[in-house]
């Protein structure tokens, strides 16, 4: 037994070693292809060549809080309104994923100092009251609102 196990072995190691290395040639190449979109994200954060760069860089929690920090400071309503925008499919897509990065660099890291600042955004991002506000639109009946509009839901 021990010899089948031996034999097996040293057929198996040279294989396992080739799959470490490509691995760890694909690591060097994917590092290698972050740097020049960290430093177009750097130059446009609250842009959408910044969003586009951070949806590419993925789940980095220095990126991310640079870029959280930057939006909240712009406020819910200057942040809501760029889906409002001339280019606001692409904007709604890319929001929908770097909120899906927020949201994973808190499941992988929650104590992160810039874990609260997620949710901050987070709750911007998920609020219907302010997503009405920076639209303008009337989006659900009030006491103030029409004859007309309290009809359609009675």
């Amino acid at each position: 037994m021990p010899c089948y196990w031996y034999r097996t072995n040293q057929t198996m190691q040279p294989l396992k070693a080739v799959k470490i290395q490509a691995w760890w040639r694909r690591m060097l190449e994917v590092r290698a292809a972050k740097k020049p979109l960290r430093r177009i994200f750097e130059g446009d954060v609250t842009g959408l060549t910044g969003l586009r760069c951070l949806v590419l860089i993925g789940v980095d929690d220095e990126a991310l809080g640079i870029w959280t920090r930057a939006m909240i400071q712009l406020g819910p309503e200057a942040t809501l309104a760029q889906a409002m925008g001339e280019r606001s499919t692409s904007w709604l897509v890319l929001m929908r994923k770097a909120a899906l990065l927020l949201v994973l660099s808190l499941a992988y890291v929650p104590e992160s100092p810039n874990a609260s600042l997620y949710l901050d955004l987070l709750m911007v991002l998920l609020s219907n009251e302010r997503a009405v506000a920076a639209s303008g639109a009337q989006g659900t009946c009030s006491e103030n609102r029409s004859q007309n509009c309290r009809s359609r839901t009675q």
